[in-house]
């Protein structure tokens, strides 16, 4: 059995830069039993992950890029293929190599279809797929109110981290931690404003920041100088995984405030099995990632924020029981080891 994972466009798979998506790939596969019999295709990098099969696309459009994938794919004849996120690919992947199967990996809400046409044209590519993964019930959820046909080809299956290296320090210090893009969808200005209201001088706020656009480089832009005077908040960007690791195993706090509906929430799993007291929404998929386990904002506003630090923060009892809570909600139902062999026995089906 020979396997290939397509990443999108934008995916960095190194670990200077990675996105949420191309760590989800490479822990699947780092822990797979199918690992040396897969190859990974995605944009052309200088330095990709090592250890493993890695096939760097040059093409600059997606146009170009689909027709040399489909060309490297055809050599390889792969009996099955992962495309992450992009519908059309894998539908047109699934056209070109009809013994091969062809599963799409779905991690964000899909465009919401107006009326029954624009439903049962888009069906059609759907059906070309053997199954549609998504990250959470709630993204599933939202597919099949559009195609509830496609019930018995779509499944669940959670991002995972391995709880082996995402864990606490023995030390920690008083930080609150952001780690995710740099975007106005993520509650970053709220959170700024939050933190400040607060007003926890022996506390810091430390934002992790993943700048790929040129959108975003001009929101980090503002972001710099909203903070460039304020000696208890740190702005970083493009942290390796390493330091976003080291990062949350030393810190007490993290927040994820996100105003989208996120589609699921790694960057909160990744905190709460570091054994911080982690601060989250109920929005989106978010909410299956948190389950009991989080400090659940009411609302993603500078007052809602700072009354969840003022309730959590001045309390060390509250942080050391949120903090292994969050830790062994995790180990009980996102470790890797775990989601690797649920993801191995769909690949293994096709067989």
């Amino acid at each position: 059995m020979t396997i290939a994972i397509v990443l999108p466009r934008a995916m960095v798979f190194s670990p200077k830069g990675a996105t949420s998506i191309d760590l989800v790939a490479k822990d699947l596969l780092f822990h797979s039993r199918l690992k040396d019999q897969t190859v990974v295709y995605g944009p052309d990098i200088v330095e990709p992950f090592d250890g493993f099969q890695f096939v760097g696309l040059k093409a600059s459009n997606q146009r170009q890029r689909d027709r040399e994938l489909v060309e490297h794919l055809k050599s390889q004849k792969p009996s099955c293929v992962v495309v992450h996120q992009y519908v059309q690919t894998a539908a047109l992947i699934a056209s070109k190599l009809p013994d091969s199967r062809v599963i799409l990996h779905r991690h964000g809400l899909l465009k919401k279809r107006k009326n029954a046409l624009a439903r049962f044209v888009k069906s059609r590519s759907y059906r070309k797929l053997s199954h549609i993964i998504f990250v959470s019930n709630f993204i599933r959820g939202s597919f099949l109110e559009d195609f509830p046909s496609l019930r018995e080809r779509s499944l669940v299956l959670y991002n995972g981290v391995d709880t082996t290296t995402w864990c606490p320090s023995a030390e920690k210090k008083k930080q609150v931690v952001y780690i995710g893009r740099a975007r106005t969808d993520k509650g970053i200005l709220p959170l700024i404003e939050g933190f400040r209201k607060a007003n926890f001088s022996d506390w810091r706020l430390k934002l992790i920041c993943a700048v790929q656009t040129e959108e975003e480089a001009d929101f980090y832009r503002d972001l710099q100088a909203k903070t460039a005077n304020d000696s208890v908040i740190e702005l970083v960007a493009n942290y390796s995984i390493d330091q976003v690791r080291d990062c949350l195993a030393e810190s007490l706090v993290a927040i994820s405030p996100s105003i989208v509906k996120e589609g699921f929430s790694r960057a909160l799993i990744e905190a709460m099995s570091c054994g911080c007291a982690s601060i989250g929404t109920l929005s989106g998929g978010m909410a299956e990632a948190a389950g009991d386990a989080a400090y659940v904002l009411q609302g993603v506003d500078m007052n809602s924020i700072a009354e969840a630090f003022e309730d959590l923060l001045a309390d060390p009892e509250k942080i050391g029981h949120f903090g292994k809570l969050g830790r062994d909600h995790v180990c009980a139902n996102f470790d890797i080891g775990k989601m690797s062999n649920a993801y191995d026995e769909i690949l293994e089906h096709f067989e």
